[in-house]
């Protein structure tokens, strides 16, 4: 153990060095690029001395691929360059116009702000305009004398415009193909209601509480199972190169959206600082919280092991600082039946995959595993060939319908976010959620004890007992269900948007006075509907007292650091 801990750091130390030299070489192309110009790529030559986006990935150098302590497996920088000039290259043999509406335009209407044109799903701005949608003006890249101009009331986002080559030339090439509605594609609608968000979005960098960096995670080289740690350090090296935004605080009022399985899982360094909104609210590293999903509670006991922990960059989800926000999932708009109060055919169902992937039998016999954090296979080999038939424990797919039928819909992770929570809102049947130490969409928020019930791995053996002492309630649980449900959805008419801004805007105030009591998030809160909603945030009632004191205290410690460069 202690020779392979030795050859772990040296292989550390080996990347760390790599990386330094590599990007004393970006450096040095950086003060020999004063005449590039970026106009037409994604974006716009400020005047500053930077390379293009397609210089840069292909400056680094490193090994193929790195595995974190932590078990998450993220690609080198090398990987990720390579991947980053593979994809433009791709992104530029497609059709002019490939169907697919830019950001910034409308069906039939105005494109790119009326201020450029839409080539292969990305804007080409004109007349000085720039930004990802051409609503932008002469660049603001460095702060200014605030007292001289003082911000205007409100809480106030500044959207970043990044080379093509880091993110909106994949996430182009990946839409002009098919329009995306998968799970994964949130921050594409998160970021087009943002862009037309005048109460919320500036074009003034100086008058910005939070800047968003997008990054469109699934369309890079992390696709939808790694982690997306080498992009972030290109793009974070490059904001910190052409902004002196990011060395306020390190990047800490920044915003990233993080839409693959396993979120923030890996991202090291990376994430340390800024907000990541990911879909997998893991409370802990990846290894081992997923892997001894039986003995985790005992780590949330010991405060001191809690802060350290919380502050290590090792945590999938932060709790003091990120937010996990829904997947996007068709359909939870529609939701019907929040009347129907009469018993159901089923106690309880899941249907789909029990053991994950690679998870061979052993003598014939298949394992817990980390897949789900071994919820799905202890229910499984529980209730699958029970004489209950009111629990129903299927390995395969069924139609919605029979979801449906029942009291409760399983609501479990996979090898990370899960999608079963979507279906059961969708389908307006009460989620069990099985995912210990996992925070839900909007927890610290939403009332979840209201609408759904947590289970863990103790409350396997008498589930079907304490299900059926619950049933009395389900009808009145699918109610608040119903009137929560516009909190969970992408789609014109839902609220997601609007809850992911409300948060952010806590985070911000969070950052900046240490409490989140302050009149500007109140007014968005005003806009949400009155059932379920938190004017600040709330601690879900599984969370230990040493947990919710620890992120007290990480919340203090953060907006001191914060408040001490300012």
């Amino acid at each position: 153990m202690r020779m392979a801990r030795t050859t772990y750091t040296l292989h550390a130390c080996a990347q760390a060095w790599l990386f330094l030299t590599c990007w004393w070489s970006f450096m040095a192309r950086v003060m020999a690029s004063r005449n590039s110009s970026l106009v037409g790529s994604g974006c716009v030559d400020l005047g500053a001395s930077a390379p293009s986006g397609l210089e840069l990935v292909r400056s680094f150098t490193a090994p193929e691929m790195v595995w974190t302590e932590d078990g998450a497996t993220c690609g080198s920088i090398q990987n990720a360059a390579n991947r980053l000039a593979e994809l433009s290259q791709k992104w530029q043999a497609i059709p002019v116009d490939c169907g697919n509406p830019c950001f910034g335009c409308t069906a039939g209407e105005t494109c790119c702000s009326s201020r450029g044109r839409c080539e292969r799903g990305v804007c080409v701005c004109r007349g000085g305009a720039h930004g990802i949608d051409c609503s932008e003006s002469p660049r603001r890249n460095k702060l200014s004398n605030l007292s001289a101009h003082p911000r205007p009331a409100g809480f106030r986002i500044y959207v970043y415009d990044l080379p093509g080559e880091f993110s909106i030339r994949p996430y182009a090439l990946r839409s002009c193909r098919r329009a995306d509605t998968s799970m994964y594609s949130a921050e594409e609608r998160f970021l087009r209601l943002l862009l037309a968000d005048k109460r919320v979005r500036t074009t003034n960098p100086n008058e910005a509480d939070l800047f968003y960096v997008p990054t469109f995670t699934t369309s890079g080289p992390a696709g939808n199972v790694g982690c997306d740690r080498a992009r972030l350090l290109l793009v974070q090296k490059y904001i910190a190169t052409r902004y002196t935004f990011w060395a306020r605080c390190e990047g800490c009022d920044h915003v990233f959206f993080m839409t693959n399985d396993r979120g923030a899982c890996g991202l090291g360094p990376a994430g340390k600082n800024s907000i990541i909104l990911s879909h997998w609210g893991l409370l802990g590293p990846y290894a081992p919280t997923m892997t001894e999903y039986d003995k985790i509670g005992r780590q949330y006991l010991d405060t001191l092991q809690l802060l350290a922990g919380i502050n290590s960059a090792r945590w999938c989800h932060s709790p003091h600082k990120d937010i996990v926000v829904p997947p996007f999932y068709a359909g939870i708009g529609q939701v019907q039946g929040s009347a129907d109060s009469s018993p159901r055919k089923f106690l309880l169902t899941f249907a789909g995959g029990i053991w994950g992937y690679n998870n061979r039998p052993h003598r014939g016999k298949k394992n817990l595993s980390y897949y789900s954090l071994g919820m799905r296979q202890a229910l499984f080999m529980r209730y699958s060939q029970t004489a209950d038939q009111r629990i129903r424990m299927i390995d395969h797919a069924v139609p919605d319908s029979i979801f449906s039928l029942s009291e409760f819909c399983l609501a479990p992770a996979g090898g990370g976010f899960g999608i079963r929570l979507m279906k059961a809102i969708a389908l307006n049947c009460v989620p069990l959620i099985s995912q210990p130490y996992v925070l839900q969409p909007f927890e610290d928020l939403l009332r979840y004890e209201d609408f759904s019930v947590r289970v863990g791995h103790n409350d396997v053996a008498d589930l079907s007992d304490h299900l059926q002492q619950l049933q009395p309630l389900t009808a009145r649980m699918r109610r608040r269900l119903y009137d929560a449900h516009r909190a969970f959805s992408w789609e014109q008419g839902g609220l997601a948007y609007n809850y992911t801004v409300f948060t952010l805007c806590l985070r911000a105030k969070e950052l900046k006075y240490g409490t989140a009591a302050h009149a500007e998030c109140t007014q968005l809160a005003a806009a949400l509907p009155s059932q379920g909603k938190a004017r600040l945030r709330r601690f879900p009632s599984w969370f230990p007292p040493q947990l919710k004191s620890t992120i007290h205290s990480s919340i203090a410690m953060r907006s001191s650091r914060y408040r001490s460069a300012a």
